[in-house]
């Protein structure tokens, strides 16, 4: 028990430096646009007294009471089609990134040992080699990309670009952590 949760701390701990690296270095910014300051503050603007609540808005949305209708179902996909798409996640208060950055990163770190710690456990019971079990921890990361990221992509309009930068940080980051668990649960010798 006791190698199976140092090895699951060892590889969460391995996939957050990994995730620092893949964000800073290798996919920076993948997918995602700087908008000029003028558009910032023009978009801010609009937000600032659009919305009446923290949440995601998707822009353009039909009212939900009008999903039945068939014929206004038409007028707004005709409308939809013909407009700007926006994925947005507001927050009316202003946040301070800077400030908050030491408790982002310990939140993420906490999270991705949590989950080193579950890949462990299940690699644990999964009997085979080094490589199988390091690879099955891989396809954990890859099933979490197909159950989470990806959805974005397809439902969401999320670009491609940013989804597969994602697929990239989650299938390395976890086949490196798989190696470490398998490692550290490799058989011992007599």
């Amino acid at each position: 028990m006791g190698r199976i949760v140092i090895a699951g701390i060892v590889a969460g701990l391995l996939v957050f430096v990994w995730g620092a690296v893949a964000h800073t270095v290798l996919l920076s910014n993948a997918g995602m646009q700087e908008p000029t300051e003028s558009a910032q503050n023009v978009a801010l603007a609009a937000l600032e007294g659009s919305f009446d609540k923290e949440g995601v808005y998707l822009l353009p949305m039909m009212p939900e009471a009008a999903w039945e209708d068939d014929a206004a179902m038409a007028r707004f996909g005709a409308d939809a089609a013909q407009r700007p798409y926006a994925f947005v996640v507001f927050q009316p208060q202003g946040t301070n990134i800077d400030a908050g950055f030491p408790g982002l990163l310990a939140r993420q770190a906490g999270l991705d040992v949590l989950a080193g710690l579950l890949a462990a456990f299940v690699a644990a019971s999964i009997a085979g080699s080094l490589t199988r079990r390091a690879l099955s921890v891989a396809a954990m990361g890859v099933f979490a990309w197909l159950t989470v990221a990806a959805p974005y992509w397809n439902w969401y309009r999320f670009p491609a670009e940013f989804i597969g930068a994602a697929l990239i940080e989650k299938a390395v980051g976890w086949l490196l952590a798989g190696f470490v668990i398998a490692w550290f649960l490799r058989p011992r010798a007599a």
